[in-house]
């Protein structure tokens, strides 16, 4: 309950760098992070941008094995505090801390490669299009050939947008599809719908050539 209501104070607060109003469903994030379950036995370098509060890194953790590291990009001074105290003190995420680093800083500015998984918890129909193309691209580029990158969408914003928003929403939902379509016809995409989230969500996720 305290971390929906930190989100929903940085929702009120931050819009520009939270985007949604609550976090992401357990049944989300387990669809957000189902490709981790594939693994041969090699230690694992897993990258998530936008980890809020938490809720799909709660997710990502038990596939975590000893060597494996995990590094969080988050713009949200407030989350990336919020997060760095769960890793001290929460039961779900501490066993994970010294596998963990937390960057206060944009996923573009990433200063590392070859990652094996890519997580993306940014509802990207809520942001300009510019910024999900370089979103997008700098966690495509820091993955290995072969890794997966997953990321969701609000199920059916499309087309409520273009019935009942504002013509800058409706432009700016329509751009930003423009942008995510690109990507799956260059690189494939498989998708989940998960309805037991608010709002109903689809879980993509791409591998890497």
């Amino acid at each position: 309950m305290r971390g929906r209501l930190k989100f929903l104070w940085q929702f009120l607060t931050a819009y520009r760098t939270t985007g949604a109003l609550t976090p992401s469903s357990r049944r989300l994030a387990e669809a957000l992070v189902r490709p981790l379950s594939a693994r041969d036995g090699q230690p694992i370098r897993v990258l998530e941008a936008g980890p809020g509060t938490g809720a799909v890194t709660e997710a990502i953790v038990p596939h975590l094995r000893a060597g494996d590291r995990l590094t969080l990009y988050e713009v949200n001074p407030a989350f990336a505090e919020h997060l760095r105290r769960r890793f001290e003190s929460d039961p779900r995420l501490a066993p994970a801390r010294d596998r963990v680093r937390i960057v206060e800083d944009t996923v573009e500015r990433c200063d590392e490669r070859d990652y094996d998984h890519a997580v993306c918890g940014i509802p990207f129909t809520n942001f300009p299009a510019d910024l999900v193309r370089r979103i997008l691209g700098a966690m495509w580029e820091r993955l290995r050939p072969g890794g997966t990158l997953s990321y969701f969408e609000y199920w059916g914003l499309r087309r409520v947008a273009g019935i009942a928003a504002r013509r800058e929403t409706r432009e700016r939902v329509r751009e930003v599809a423009r942008v995510t379509d690109d990507f799956h016809r260059r690189f494939g995409a498989q998708r989940e719908i998960v309805v037991w989230n608010m709002p109903p969500a689809v879980a993509h996720t791409l591998r890497k050539p």
